[in-house]
């Protein structure tokens, strides 16, 4: 079996000493990459060629691995005050919920949303 951490998968450790404002200039650039990510035109994200998707449009609107999650953390972090989002996601989350109910191809569903709850 292959070890948890893999060194390769990993940025080393730096010396560099803790900064508050630099980890505040990070979360900010990571969340303004998500946020330019958004594909207007399909009202979701693309998904990561290592999620797998059967399609190049397959879209995942799902909390754990989704739109629903990208959107929550999105709020979250600017809930604490560490961004602003400049995007408006209602309309991916409706979107997203009335896909999974018209059982659309390309909608992927985790055993939450298949069972209704999600």
């Amino acid at each position: 079996m292959q070890g948890l951490y893999d060194p390769a998968r990993h940025e080393p450790l730096s010396t560099t000493p803790w900064s508050e404002a630099a980890a505040r200039r990070a979360i900010a650039g990571m969340a303004a990459s998500a946020e330019a990510e958004f594909d207007e035109a399909r009202g979701s994200w693309p998904m990561h060629p290592l999620d797998d998707p059967k399609t190049p449009d397959e879209r995942y609107h799902g909390l754990y691995l989704g739109a629903a999650g990208v959107i929550w953390a999105l709020r979250d972090l600017a809930s604490a005050g560490a961004i602003k989002v400049t995007g408006d996601y209602v309309p991916c989350i409706e979107r997203g919920a009335d896909l999974r109910r018209a059982g659309k191809p390309g909608v992927r569903q985790g055993a939450v949303a298949r069972n209704g709850n999600g």
